[in-house]
């Protein structure tokens, strides 16, 4: 059973952007190609704001996409993604750290979690865990990946301080987060080690979590992704 939270605002932000082939899931794209790269793009994205609505719903918080458009889209093409709890903002400009600070400022929440969209079979309980974070006093929690970087980043306070100094998309990421944290004298608390779907090489692992009924169109789309590179 689920303790019960603190009475204050909270939101969840999923960082994105729009499914067009050639500017989504890059690395992917080399063995896959644009056109299916942006597909299981879109997959992933739609379920990752699936779970931000439902999680948001339980937690009384808002949910949001943070998309991040070029001049010529509109934000109704973000909009039209979103489950129909979910708010669409326009993504702003500057590194990773500066967009996700804007995101948080945008929220206008006491404590705000945000996640990318590469990690579509994240089990909802690590928002939770991550909201528990802070309500019992930290200033931030982290959400480890495999490569080095995190699939989470919760906040109670602007952003800018875990971001001084980091690479972003580097496998230096979480280890230069905790070091600004500890420059800072922020309390950073971490989750459980998770993963982000950037590679060929994570796909398989994410078919085999989404069995249990999670990320179905995830799962749908790896499905038939991996049945032609098995044949």
């Amino acid at each position: 059973m689920r303790a019960q939270l603190s009475p204050v605002k909270r939101a969840i932000v999923v960082m994105g952007k729009l499914p067009c082939p050639g500017r989504v899931k890059t690395r992917l794209a080399v063995d896959l190609g644009d056109q299916l790269a942006a597909e299981l793009y879109e997959a992933f994205l739609r379920d990752v704001l699936d779970l931000a609505c439902a999680e948001a719903q339980l937690l009384s918080a808002e949910a949001l996409f943070s998309c991040g458009l070029s001049p010529q889209d509109s934000l109704r093409d973000a909009q039209a993604l979103c489950p129909p709890d979910v708010r669409a903002l326009r993504q702003g400009q500057g590194d990773l750290g500066a967009r996700m600070e804007g995101a948080r400022q945008a929220s206008q929440a006491r404590h705000v979690v945000i996640i990318g969209s590469d990690a579509p079979t994240m089990p909802r309980e690590r928002l939770y865990e991550a909201f528990m974070c802070l309500d019992r006093g930290a200033d931030a929690v982290v959400g480890p990946t495999v490569d080095g970087g995190y699939d989470l980043l919760g906040l109670t306070g602007p952003g800018r301080p875990l971001f001084d100094g980091v690479q972003w998309s580097t496998e230096a990421v979480l280890r230069q987060t905790q070091a600004a944290a500890e420059r800072a004298g922020l309390r950073l608390e971490t989750l459980s080690l998770g993963y982000d779907l950037d590679e060929i090489d994570d796909l398989p692992q994410a078919l085999r979590d989404a069995q249990d009924g999670r990320a179905p169109r995830t799962r749908a789309a790896l499905q038939a992704v991996l049945s032609v590179g098995q044949s």
